[in-house]
């Protein structure tokens, strides 16, 4: 239904980490391309320049390999799928930004599509009070201090105010770190289209506040 919210853990998951290297890691501002990162892990919207044109394989052995439609390599990136999914929706300042996959050599390049995602939304809707289970996180220099998802995330943990019913259907909150929110319109569609697991969606309460 369009009137629940979901979120995920997928941006922390770990098995969703794979050997690919973004062409932006071989820049010499390393302190600015860190800036960068943490900046879009937050949710700020970025335009183009800002993001890689290429990946590629790095690490051991030859054979092309399995990548799930949501991965992660400092940067995170979704499959054609998953992009054609996305688009149907409001995406308010999301932007989904073309990349070339090669393979180790640099020079052959991989026949599947990609993009960077850069989820350029903000909503502050999390409610910290009625979300026990949530974990307090790392300080933000502009936002102070957040929260971070439980350690084992289930539904009903995490607590937001109506608000998050209007606006993008996909943003990052400024007080909960790491965490994907989603809209029920696009949770729906996205677990129609199977693509819903790869982020192990959990769904939030909606408070009303007195």
């Amino acid at each position: 239904m369009s009137d629940k919210v979901w979120v995920s853990a997928a941006m922390s998951d770990s098995r969703l980490l794979t050997t690919l290297r973004a062409d932006i890691f071989d820049s010499p501002n390393f302190q600015e391309v860190n800036q960068f990162l943490v900046k879009n892990e937050y949710g700020y919207p970025f335009s183009v320049e800002h993001f890689p044109k290429k990946i590629y394989w790095v690490g051991a052995g030859k054979k092309k390999k399995k990548l799930a439609p949501f991965f992660n390599t400092g940067l995170f990136y979704v499959s054609e799928e998953l992009a054609n999914v996305l688009r149907q929706f409001d995406l308010g300042e999301c932007g989904l930004y073309p990349v070339t996959l090669y393979e180790k050599d640099r020079k052959t390049v991989d026949d599947r599509t990609y993009f960077t995602i850069n989820f350029g939304n903000r909503k502050r809707v999390f409610l910290p009070n009625e979300s026990p289970a949530a974990r307090v996180g790392p300080l933000d220099t502009e936002e102070g201090e957040t929260r971070r998802l439980p350690m084992v995330p289930d539904h009903d943990l995490i607590a937001v105010s109506p608000a998050a019913l209007i606006g993008p259907d996909l943003w990052i909150d400024e007080n909960l770190a790491v965490g994907i929110f989603v809209s029920g319109r696009l949770y729906d569609a996205l677990k129609a289209a199977n693509l819903a697991r790869v982020f192990g969606f959990k769904r939030c309460r909606i408070v009303v506040q007195a």
